[in-house]
């Protein structure tokens, strides 16, 4: 067992001997023009063009506004030049600064580490190259929420952690490893809420997930299974061998257990047909009912099938569990879950903690056959 676990530590080295650190692209839907910069903790360096502009204490406010492929920096009504490329440095060792997009107009946000700027295709793009761990409390606060239990941000630390380290090059042609939007994973500024999740986070520094190949597992996540969770090649092209379907007892009756979407028969046939169904214009609304319940691949009608996940996408539906009836002109889709039902339900882990279940139990249950391991052995 001993040799394997090293062999294993050997072979995901190629995923983490760089990413001590990692590069964040901010604000990566937005067209920013102009960006207000004050200093929350610590002192920053204020670079352009590798020329020390100014030391930025806090409560100091600094101007970035793009001018053609220059930024211009002021402070108040003091011009401090345009430069072509910017960087804040973090002169201690705890450094926070506050980003607010002014054009166009975005809620303020508080961000660790450092920070390089410059103008790409006629925007400023910001890059945050933060520790690798200081970027994990802060998604597992954007992504859970500030009032769970330690074992379930645990789980959550470990899954962020190994979806950043296998995700490492997502965005390399964008000059960043991931997007700070659902694309990749919601990073909204550090974690201040919840000293839990820090100390969380800090609890399983290190510590990713495998799967039987030795490989950094797709740690994948959603808000409810609704009951049943999807096995990988119900939703997607690829099947992996640790995302099966279980029944999952602990996400019934959260908060996104249940949902309604009725939708006109007319649009419901009109859909199946544009999909190559063969419908009876006399068709009654009833012969589409099925009040099966179970995790399926295609929903199949007649000779006919369609993906679950076309008439997700198309109906703007909260999962692909659902059964149908038909009542006074509608298609009544009675669902429960939301998300793609493949891998952790976030409301059953958050159960399964306040039920006494540790992080190890909880990530083994939603992930068939996997290895929790730690990095920190290939340092040695």
């Amino acid at each position: 067992m001993k040799r394997i676990i090293i062999i294993l530590l050997f072979l995901i080295f190629s995923y983490v001997s760089f990413a001590q650190d990692i590069r964040i692209g901010l604000f990566h839907q937005h067209a920013l023009k102009t960006v207000l910069i004050s200093t929350v903790f610590g002192q920053y360096q204020l670079w352009g063009d590798s020329q020390l502009v100014k030391t930025i204490n806090p409560n100091e406010i600094i101007y970035l506004n793009q001018i053609g492929d220059k930024i211009q920096i002021k402070e108040d009504t003091k011009d401090l030049g345009s430069y072509q490329k910017i960087e804040l440095l973090g002169k201690g060792s705890f450094n926070t600064i506050r980003l607010k997009a002014d054009n166009p107009q975005l809620k303020p946000r508080e961000y660790q580490d450092d920070f390089y700027l410059e103008v790409i295709a006629g925007k400023i793009r910001i890059i945050n190259q933060l520790d690798l761990e200081h970027y994990v409390a802060a998604v597992v606060e954007s992504e859970g929420g500030s009032k769970a239990g330690k074992e379930y941000y645990k789980t959550q630390a470990i899954l962020c952690r190994t979806y950043a380290l296998e995700n490492y090059h997502k965005h390399e042609a964008d000059g960043f490893n991931l997007c700070d939007d659902v694309h990749c994973q919601a990073f909204k500024g550090r974690a201040k809420f919840s000293d839990l999740i820090v100390e969380a986070t800090s609890m399983t520094k290190g510590l990713v997930i495998v799967d039987s190949s030795l490989s950094l597992i797709t740690a994948s996540f959603y808000s409810n299974s609704g009951g049943y969770t999807a096995a990988s090649e119900h939703v997607w092209q690829q099947s992996r061998s640790y995302l099966r379907s279980v029944e999952d007892p602990y996400s019934i009756g959260g908060n996104s257990y249940l949902w309604t979407k009725s939708v006109p028969l007319s649009s419901w046939v009109s859909y199946l047909k544009q999909n190559g169904f063969k419908i009876s214009p006399n068709i009654n609304g009833s012969d589409f009912n099925d009040s099966s319940l179970r995790r399926k691949k295609y929903y199949v009608f007649g000779s006919d099938s369609i993906a679950y996940t076309a008439l997700r996408n198309q109906f703007k539906l909260k999962s692909t569990l659902f059964t149908i009836s038909y009542a006074d002109g509608q298609i009544v889709l009675n669902g429960r879950g939301y998300g793609h039902g493949v891998g952790l339900s976030q409301e059953g882990a958050m159960q399964m903690d306040k039920k006494g279940f540790s992080y190890k139990d909880i990530i083994k249950f939603y992930y068939q056959n996997v290895y929790i391991v730690s990095l920190k052995a290939l340092q040695y």
